[in-house]
């Protein structure tokens, strides 16, 4: 009886302690095992690493030398190598149950990478027994650096830092080399007519000018640019006050329009150098200016208001004028815009807009327009070219809710080709009843209104362009411009040949 109990027992009882057998056995040994995305790199490149164990890790701890950063606790790191050489990765897993480490010597491999040389000088232009500090700018990982800087007249000037501080006794003019390595390479890099070492005593004149255009009343910044060594200015200004200065950068005030010249002679105990520039500024009349755009570079207004002009598209100020400046160019796709201001609101006072044009494009296009955005009747005041090749090249109109004046300026009016790729000035005056057109200084087109119109109203001063309803452009100019003057007055006929002729 006890032993049929005791096998009863032992049948209940044993697949309990089976499992409790089996809860303490071990799970699967874990073994140490990793690969990475590429094992050579160049320094500052990164590598993928990969957990490739078998068993069942609940940790990581992997050891990185030379790595960025040097650990990590994630089963599939990236590291950062920035210094070459070669290095070891280790990886440690762990378990509830136990624990394996794996270490591969020499896994990866860093390579210093290409060399792209470059450097760059504090200054370029010393006099000699001067210093200059010169600055690498290599990519890449330059473990040894080579200057030579070597002169028109044999003298050479060598460096071996990497940001060296040269001196420069001898004068010259200085090609300057940098070559670079590290053990797995080199390169060079030249830069022909560098550095300019010259004499102390030496000194050559020069100045240059904030703007070299300005307004009856407008004041002109001048900054001396000589080289050399120089201890006095004396300058001269024609048509300026002061007349003279010996100041090194001095600010100077001109009343009267006209063109002038200016002087600069630079001076020091050994020698003086003199330079003139003969109708160096160009001063417009400032009586009733209301904007000046002279173009001579960007969309600035050198008048006394100060108005911006925002660039719609893409007008660039780089083309050669008919002087020694700068014009706009228009591409057909863009305009210049004023915004709606009481300097440039007409209404129905007198006005006065001057313009250089220069274009080959025989299509309607819109020079300049004040006002408008709703078509014919709304307040506005244009000037269009292209309207039609015969009796319509140029119209200059004026309108409002009572009608519009158009002078039109046909083939016989003119005395030559306008749209000839050529520059021509052209100049549209409004005084009380009457309009007038002029072109390259001479009057070709007058009449009045019935009425003195209404030009403007609270929309923009467009340039290059006609507006349409809600902002929108069209009737694109194409070509240049230079030059473009407003004034709230009308010009006098010698007024506009003054102009013309500066």
């Amino acid at each position: 009886m006890k032993t049929r109990l005791i096998l009863l027992i032992l049948i209940l009882i044993g697949p309990i302690l089976f499992m409790a057998c089996e809860d303490d056995q071990d799970p699967i040994l874990l073994n140490a095992k990793f690969d990475s995305d590429k094992k050579t790199v160049a320094a500052g490149e990164s590598v993928v690493f990969n957990d490739k164990s078998s068993g069942s890790p609940a940790t990581w701890n992997w050891k990185f030398e030379g790595g960025e950063p040097a650990t990590s606790v994630l089963s599939s790191p990236t590291i950062v190598y920035k210094v070459p050489g070669t290095y070891a990765v280790g990886l440690k897993l762990t378990n509830k149950s136990g624990s394996d480490e794996l270490t591969e010597n020499d896994f990866i491999t860093v390579t210093y990478g290409g060399l792209a040389p470059e450097f760059s000088a504090e200054s370029v232009t010393i006099l000699a027994g001067q210093q200059v500090k010169f600055t690498d700018h290599t990519e890449g990982i330059p473990e040894n650096w080579e200057w030579e800087f070597t002169s028109d007249n044999g003298s050479v000037v060598t460096a071996a830092e990497q940001n060296p501080i040269v001196l420069f006794n001898e004068i010259g003019i200085y090609d300057a080399k940098l070559t670079v390595s590290n053990p797995e390479g080199s390169k060079v890099i030249s830069k022909e007519d560098y550095i300019t070492v010259l004499d102390p005593a030496s000194i050559s004149a020069d100045f240059i000018a904030e703007n070299v255009a300005t307004y009856s009343g407008g004041q002109i910044a001048f900054q001396d640019s000589s080289t050399g060594l120089a201890t006095s200015w004396t300058w001269t200004f024609e048509g300026g006050q002061p007349a003279t200065s010996t100041e090194q950068n001095p600010t100077v005030t001109y009343s009267h329009p006209g063109k002038y010249k200016v002087t600069l002679e630079a001076s020091n105990d050994q020698k003086t150098s003199t330079l003139v520039k003969e109708e160096y500024i160009m001063v417009i009349p400032g009586e009733g200016l209301a904007a000046y755009y002279p173009y001579d570079g960007d969309a600035k207004d050198l008048g006394p208001h100060n108005l911006v002009a925002n660039i719609v598209g893409n007008v660039s100020f780089d083309a050669s004028d008919r002087k020694s400046g700068m014009a706009a160019v228009f591409s057909g796709e863009d305009a210049l815009v004023i915004p709606d201001t009481p300097e440039l609101n007409f209404d129905a006072s007198d006005f006065t807009v001057a313009v250089w044009i220069n274009t080959s494009n025989t299509s309607k296009m819109m020079v300049w327009q004040e006002s408008g955005a709703e078509g014919s009747r709304d307040n506005q005041g244009w000037m269009r070219l292209g309207n039609n090749l015969t009796s319509q090249i140029i119209q200059f109109a004026i309108e409002d809710d009572t009608g519009g004046a158009f002078q039109s300026v046909g083939t016989s009016d003119l005395t030559g080709e306008l749209l000839d790729g050529g520059w021509h000035h052209i100049v549209c005056v409004r005084e009380g009843l009457m309009s007038s057109v002029y072109v390259d200084g001479v009057l070709v087109k007058q009449g009045n209104s019935s009425s003195v119109k209404d030009v403007s109203n609270a929309s923009d001063f467009k340039v290059g362009a006609q507006e349409g309803p809600v902002g929108n452009y069209k009737t694109f100019y194409k070509g240049m411009m230079d030059e473009l003057i407003i004034y709230n007055k009308a010009l006098s006929a010698d007024e506009i040949r003054f102009l013309q002729e500066l």
